[in-house]
C-alpha cells in the first residue's frame, strides 16, 4: 500500500507545482511593463540620461502678409533647464526683413518662463515676453502672465496641454505716444503628435483678452528629422490683434521653412 500512496504524492505534488511556477512567471510578466512604461514620464531619470539642460537653433526663410508684404530671414534660440520639479525656458528671436520698397526691418522677441510641476498632471508657471515689430503697429509690446496648467493627455507620441491664468499688458501703438496697459486673461493650447518615428506635428493656440483688445495667435509647425539632431521645419502661423490703428491691418501671418539643431 505504501509505494501506491508515495507514486501518488509525488504525482499530485508534480502536477501542482508547474500550474503555480507558471502563474508566477505570468503575473511577474504582466506586472513589469506598466511599471516600466510610467518610469518613461519620470522627470528625474529623464534628466539623468539626457542631462538638465537642452535647447534648440533654429535658421531659416520667413514670409510674411498682413500689414507688410516681404520676405526674409529668421533665426531663433531656445534653451531649457529642468532641475526637480522645476523647468526654466528661455526664447529668442530676430526677423530680418526685406519688401519690396526694399525697406529693411528687424522683428524681435524675448521671452522666458518658469514652470513648476504640481504632480504628474498639473503645473503652475509664470511667463515674461517683450515683442518689438513696427509692422504690427505697435513700437513694443510687453506682456506678463502667470497661471496653472494641466496635461490632459501625456502618452509617447501624442500630448495635449492646456493653461489658463491672469496676464499683464503694456504696449505703444505706432501712431500715439502714450501706452497703452491692461489686465487681462491668457489661455493657452498644445496639441502635438509624433507622426512617425522622424516627423512630428504641432499646433499651438495663444488667445489674450482683457477690456481693451483680443489678440489670438495660432502657429502649425511640421518637424522632419534629417539626420540625430538636425532636422527640416516648415511652420505657418497667423495672428489676430483686434484693437490695430487704423491705418494696420487686424490679421498677420507667417511662413518659415527652417533647419533645426537640437542640443
Amino acid at each position: 500500500a505504501a509505494p501506491p500512496a508515495v507514486a501518488g504524492g509525488a504525482a499530485a505534488e508534480t502536477t501542482a507545482a508547474p500550474p503555480a511556477v507558471a502563474g508566477g512567471v505570468a503575473a511577474e510578466t504582466t506586472a513589469a511593463p506598466p511599471a516600466v512604461a510610467q518610469s518613461v514620464d519620470d522627470k528625474p531619470e529623464a534628466i539623468e540620461e539626457a542631462g538638465p539642460w537642452n535647447g534648440t537653433i533654429v535658421l531659416g526663410a520667413t514670409a510674411r502678409t498682413g500689414n507688410t508684404d516681404n520676405t526674409g530671414t529668421t533665426a531663433e534660440v531656445t534653451i531649457a533647464y529642468l532641475g526637480g520639479s522645476w523647468t526654466h525656458r528661455g526664447r529668442a528671436s530676430v526677423d530680418y526683413l526685406r519688401n519690396r520698397a526694399q525697406t529693411q526691418e528687424q522683428a524681435f522677441e524675448g521671452e522666458y518662463e518658469a514652470q513648476y510641476d504640481l504632480d504628474h498632471r498639473h503645473f503652475s508657471y509664470g511667463l515674461a515676453r517683450y515683442e518689438y515689430d513696427r509692422f504690427s503697429g505697435f513700437d513694443y509690446e510687453f506682456t506678463a502672465a502667470a497661471g496653472l496648467g494641466r496635461h490632459l493627455v501625456r502618452e509617447p507620441g501624442h500630448e495635449w496641454t492646456v493653461t489658463l491664468g491672469p496676464s499683464f499688458r503694456q504696449a505703444r501703438p505706432s501712431d500715439e505716444q502714450n501706452v497703452d496697459r491692461a489686465l487681462g486673461a491668457r489661455f493657452t493650447n498644445l496639441l502635438s503628435w509624433e507622426l512617425s518615428d522622424n516627423a512630428g506635428l504641432e499646433n499651438r493656440t495663444e488667445a489674450l483678452a482683457d477690456s481693451e483688445r483680443v489678440r489670438v495667435n495660432n502657429d502649425v509647425i511640421l518637424k522632419l528629422r534629417i539626420i540625430d539632431q538636425l532636422s527640416g521645419q516648415i511652420s505657418f502661423g497667423f495672428q489676430y490683434r483686434s484693437d490695430t490703428p487704423e491705418e494696420a491691418e487686424h490679421t498677420d501671418t507667417t511662413t518659415r521653412a527652417t533647419v533645426v539643431y537640437d542640443f
